[in-house]
């Protein structure tokens, strides 16, 4: 079955956007000779294992969290219907009862003591991996996350309701409806579904997660995160529109720790806004567009929005691809507030307040989780993403040679580039299964990366070239 590779706009560009390739004009393309719109001719891959993910089940997950009272991070661990205990026990009640393949625990560790934390705590994150069923992929992770704290007016206030639906059982709802429809699946690389503890307090649990996978060499190729996903509005007064159809997706240009000598390089190849997690980012916005999704992607390149941060800045600091998936508006009056009574009736001026379900559009949040378990989909299955891309600069010529290491489950690759000032990858040519490639176009006017890809249509995630001599 050959690929379809359906159209979206970019900044006023037609894209085609399983390569992702642009469809200039003749008198634009850099060569006349070269075919642009070649990438590989393989399936459309099977990710109908999502259409379990319904608006009922994904909204149901939110009323339950939120029927908890509060999840503060401090609030009660004994109580069977009240606080983080109950709740993490009922998360990890929901991963249990996904499948007998999923191992799912608490992740259980002692708080650092700081601003948020005054005194010793221990806390747990919840944790449920689908390990990957091929050998030679079962070692390569892919997460999605969303945090289970929740937070009112006063952080420092654990006994007081803090129902947080959107900010973050929306994003619970995301993980949890993954791993109950991807269970099943014989994916080849393991996934894992978090549920973070102590994010209103610092990011604690995904620091935690992630300097432990950190220390124990763990390949983590992917980070999806989850956090204020359900609600797509905004307040009448700002001038905004619901946009029930668009996720925005936050990626980091520049890694936060990066040596002197990494940010030289960075700046030799003009490189700054093509991180490993970027090039994750771009492929969600590739897989949102060939699977036609409901919600489509805005990839917004910054780590986050301003005065906030999130839990994938935690797998970012060590050295993980991680992006944050977070809805297209905000309505700051029901984020982090105490809750209030609904609008008075007949004259009444009273203004609701706080982060409750009735806020929460679950068609929406179905929405964002379908996009997510097809992203884990194509991610897990997917061939390693190619070593050691990298253009030769041996000498001075106007052709451009690029060479990378071999993909072990590769059946082939595909070269993309793009304009210097262009954000998407735009052109692509399947170049099969070699890794070296000559190609005629200039290397100072592009950007280039490669690919693997294998016959039953997953692809890699673009590996960036790189400078080498050799």
């Amino acid at each position: 079955m050959p690929s379809r590779f359906p159209s979206i706009v970019l900044a006023g560009w037609l894209v085609s956007s399983a390569a992702v390739c642009f469809m200039a004009p003749a008198a634009d393309l850099p060569n006349p000779t070269l075919p642009l719109v070649q990438p590989a001719r393989i399936p459309v891959p099977d990710t109908s294992a999502t259409n379990s993910i319904t608006p009922q089940a994904s909204i149901a997950i939110v009323q339950k969290l939120a029927d908890f009272g509060t999840r503060h991070t401090l609030s009660d661990t004994t109580s069977e219907t009240r606080g983080i205990g109950a709740a993490r026990n009922w998360v990890l009640e929901q991963f249990r009862a996904a499948g007998p393949r999923i191992q799912a625990s608490l992740e259980e560790f002692d708080a650092p003591v700081g601003p948020r934390i005054k005194e010793y705590a221990r806390v747990a994150n919840v944790v449920a991996v689908l390990p990957g069923t091929d050998p030679a992929a079962a070692n390569r992770r892919v997460y999605v996350v969303g945090h289970l704290d929740s937070m009112n007016a006063n952080v420092m206030d654990p006994i007081g309701d803090a129902p947080g639906a959107n900010d973050d059982a929306s994003g619970c709802a995301v993980v949890i409806e993954s791993a109950r429809a991807l269970a099943k699946e014989n994916l080849r690389a393991t996934v894992v579904f978090l549920c973070t503890i102590g994010e209103e307090q610092g990011l604690v649990g995904a620091k935690y997660h992630a300097d432990s996978a950190r220390a124990r060499n763990e390949n983590i190729v992917a980070v999806l995160n989850n956090d204020i996903v359900g609600d797509p509005s905004a307040p009448p007064t700002d001038g905004f529109d619901a946009q029930p159809t668009v996720i925005r997706v936050f990626s980091e240009g520049l890694p936060r720790n990066a040596s002197a000598e990494q940010l030289a390089r960075l700046r030799a190849l003009s490189a700054e806004s093509d991180s490993p997690s970027r090039q994750l980012a771009r492929y969600v916005a590739e897989i949102a567009a060939i699977e036609k999704t409901a919600v489509q992607p805005r990839l917004v390149f910054r780590l986050d929005r301003f005065l906030r941060g999130g839990d994938h800045s935690m797998f970012n600091q060590a050295g993980f691809p991680a992006v944050r998936f977070t809805a297209s508006n905000e309505t700051y009056s029901r984020q982090h507030q105490n809750v209030s009574g609904p609008p008075q009736i007949g004259g009444g001026h009273a203004r609701e307040t706080g982060d409750v379900v009735r806020f929460v559009d679950p068609e929406y949040l179905s929405n964002v989780a379908r996009l997510n378990a097809k992203c884990l989909i194509n991610l897990a299955n997917a061939p390693q993403v190619p070593q050691r891309a990298r253009i030769i600069t041996a000498k001075l010529e106007n052709a451009t040679t690029l060479r990378w290491d071999t993909s072990p489950d590769a059946d082939g690759y595909e070269i993309v580039w793009r304009d210097t000032t262009s954000p998407m990858w735009t052109f692509a040519r399947d170049v099969g299964n070699v890794t070296e490639i000559t190609l005629p176009i200039s290397k100072d006017d592009y950007f280039l990366g490669v690919r693997a890809y294998r016959k039953d249509g997953f692809r890699s995630i673009v590996a960036f070239a790189d400078q080498g001599a050799e």
